[in-house]
């Protein structure tokens, strides 16, 4: 039996401890090894000395300080529910929530509304309520059958919840960028990698909508906004948030699952602690973990890469997160660095696939447009074919192959197997359906472009890019009305994206509204080749050829100077009739494979050409047909 002396000091003990927890309650990175810092003593030996008073884990006696704080908050009605989170350590309110609940059986919002509810004479909210007993104890006992009907209709609530759940199967997930715990800046890009590479395992169940990195990245700084309305602008039915501490050599993910529709409910939480070298296998895992908890069944593909044991060296993985991070800034300096940093995660280690993998999307991205670049393809090229050397299921190095086939070396074919191929190992890989419009678009597939465009867009709903691209797919095709309803709706959210305005003075300029094509393309505010062909030929339409004339002759100035690129030059020259010019211009776009020469089919303008004997011989040569 414990005597008095060792009573008091192991109370006293618990309450020096209890002290220090609440002196650090609104940091969240307080933890256990902090504590046993704090009272002088090593990790195993506090453990051993809680687990002896407490019967319990240290970390068990902080969050059960965290929350017993928290209900007296609650019950005193100082803040939100998302305020009281914060102040007792939780770096998200969800996360709270989900604790909260694991620990008394019910939510904060019950007790808020508890404690807000008008009470009767004789009644009152206690100080503080017993884990793991009715929530609240009423005076009078006529109120206890009352009580007991409020509990029974929980508990059939989440029976009800529980059963329903398996018929309601979640079909679309955002995951949004994980919170860096640690102080140190340079853990951004970290957290962001981390981010983007758990969305592309993720993004490998063929039974779920992923959304891109892309459009997930705004809610890394807009933290004010409901978890509803974050779901409803991505159009999702559920979302994981969650954080990661990296120290050292170390990892540490603390992930949550929460269904959003039709009622917010938390699903599922997890931490999961490991060695950098591991965190392949700690992503894979975390998939498996979600597709479970979603109730999705992997097919037998899905379950072998998921599986699959990969290690990884630290610094390698390190320079490759960081590399990833730089690339999704999308300016062209972090651009630049983010490519150099997958270059040193190369040169750390010439046999990881992933570092390959991305380097070739990089170049790939970088190569396609108006301006592209042959050599820079080349390097896609060779970057992806070492990648599948390494690994043959990187998804991204076949998105990469399929985009140097389609603008450069235009084998349709090669192009269309390897877009398959990435969207086989990953469906909800955006760079290979979006690339895959325009290869249907020049085959003459038009409801399977417009298939990809619109999956491409809904990957990515916040991207831009893709938005437009769907309205021109439109436009392509001759949908010219719905092509303008697409670009209004990406014009709202983005009302300052000249692109926008490109593509609607397309779409006026073959409806014959020429006006309005004019003042759309002058919106813009600045000129490439492409903007300045458009312009010229506009000019020709409205019956002002000296103007178009103008602009002609000063493409064939800079074109003396600096690469101007003929394809949108034969355009001007169709334009103004001069046929020969066009025809030769068109030749030399083939002879460098310039893009977008095997486009020019899809625009009205070359109509006319399509029965010239040399314009038809120029396709052929492509294996295009009209």
């Amino acid at each position: 039996m414990l005597s008095a002396e060792n009573l008091s000091r192991d109370e006293e003990f618990l309450k020096k401890l209890k002290q220090i927890v609440l002196e650090n309650i609104g940091n969240e990175q307080f933890g256990v090894e902090h504590l046993s810092q704090e009272i002088g003593m090593s990790r195993s030996h506090l453990y051993r000395r809680i687990q002896l008073l407490k019967g319990e884990s240290v970390s068990y006696f902080i969050r059960e300080i965290r929350m017993e704080e928290a209900m007296k908050l609650l019950c005193k009605d100082v803040a939100t529910v998302s305020e009281i989170a914060y102040r007792v350590g939780f770096n998200t309110p969800s996360y709270f929530h989900k604790c909260f609940q694991d620990h008394y059986g019910y939510s904060p919002g019950e007790v808020r509304k508890m404690v807000a509810a008008p009470k009767k004479k004789n009644e009152s909210v206690p100080r503080q309520w017993n884990n793991g007993i009715i929530p609240f104890i009423m005076q009078k006992a006529v109120i206890i059958p009352v009580a007991l009907i409020f509990i029974i209709g929980l508990i059939a609530i989440r029976y009800n919840d529980t059963t329903t759940q398996a018929d309601n199967k979640i079909k679309s997930i955002a995951i949004l960028p994980l919170k860096p715990l640690s102080k140190d800046t340079d853990q951004s890009y970290l957290a962001l990698g981390m981010h983007d590479a758990i969305i592309g395992e993720l993004g490998k169940i063929s039974g779920l909508r992923v959304i891109s990195k892309t459009s997930t990245l705004p809610y890394l700084k807009d933290t004010d906004k409901l978890l509803p309305d974050i779901a409803r602008e991505l159009g999702v039915q559920a979302i994981v948030e969650g954080s990661v501490f990296i120290t050292g050599d170390s990892v540490r993910l603390q992930i949550q699952l929460i269904e959003v529709f039709p009622k917010e409910k938390h699903l599922w939480a997890q931490e999961y602690y490991e060695k950098i070298g591991e965190v392949l296998s700690v992503q894979s895992q975390l998939v498996q973990d979600i597709a479970s908890e979603v109730n999705v069944n992997l097919t037998p593909d899905e379950n072998r890469l998921l599986m699959k044991k990969r290690s990884i060296d630290s610094e390698t993985y390190k320079h490759y997160l960081r590399g990833m991070y730089y690339l999704n800034l999308d300016t062209q300096d972090r651009f630049e660095e983010g490519m150099m940093h997958l270059k040193k995660a190369i040169e750390t280690d010439p046999a990881d696939p992933f570092a390959y993998s991305s380097l070739a999307l990089g170049y790939a991205i970088l190569g396609h447009g108006q301006n592209s670049k042959q050599d820079v393809l080349l390097r896609a090229k060779a970057a992806a074919q070492q990648a599948l050397l390494l690994d043959e299921n990187m998804a991204n190095a076949h998105a990469a192959l399929g985009m140097v086939n389609l603008y450069y070396e235009w084998d349709w074919e090669k192009a269309k197997k390897e877009f398959d191929i990435a969207l086989n190992i990953n469906p909800n890989n955006e760079f290979a359906h979006a690339h895959l419009t325009w290869l249907h678009i020049l085959l003459n597939e038009n409801e399977l472009a417009i298939e990809h465009a619109t999956l491409a867009a809904e990957i990515n709903p916040l991207y831009p890019t893709y938005q437009l691209w769907l309205g021109w797919a439109h436009q392509l095709i001759g949908n010219n009305e719905k092509a303008i309803q697409q670009i209004k709706k990406l014009l709202k959210f983005e009302p300052n994206y000249t692109f926008a305005h490109y593509a609607t003075g397309t779409v006026y300029y073959n409806q014959g509204r020429y006006s309005e094509a004019l003042k759309e393309f002058e919106k813009i505010g600045w000129r490439n080749d492409m903007i300045s062909s458009a312009i010229g030929g506009t000019y020709v339409k409205l019956g002002n050829e000296k103007k178009a004339l103008g602009i002609l002759h000063e493409m064939d100035s800079i074109g003396k100077l600096e690469f101007v690129n003929p394809v949108y030059k034969a355009f001007l020259q169709v334009s103004l009739d001069r046929k020969d010019s066009a025809m030769v211009s068109l030749n030399e776009g083939y002879e460098r494979n310039y893009y977008p020469l095997p486009w020019v089919k899809c625009v009205p303008e070359f109509e006319s050409m399509k029965r010239d004997s040399a314009f038809i011989r120029l396709f052929q040569k492509m294996n295009l047909t009209f």
